[in-house]
């Protein structure tokens, strides 16, 4: 039962991250955005490097699922204007 609830909470932290990520891109500006969305997967990822405890694996999870919300969000924008 405890891995379902460290895996859901990457989908946790997503869903928080994609609601967030308008007001986050609004206020930052989407390169800022992008930088603080990769600052939050990194620090997610590195919390689940070092973790020694289940509490920092789920630190970690969140961290990176809010990082992947933001980014999709803030990424899909970034596109059009490379390509038109």
């Amino acid at each position: 039962m405890a891995v379902f609830h460290v895996c859901s909470l990457v989908t946790i932290g997503a869903m928080l991250g994609d609601v967030t990520s308008g007001q986050i891109t609004d206020f930052f500006g989407r390169k800022r955005a992008m930088r603080m969305s990769t600052a939050f997967c990194i620090t997610g990822w590195l919390a689940l490097f070092f973790s020694k405890d289940p509490y920092s694996l789920d630190f970690g999870r969140f961290f990176t699922g809010y990082g992947i919300g933001v980014i999709s969000y803030v990424q899909n924008g970034t596109g059009s204007y490379i390509y038109s």
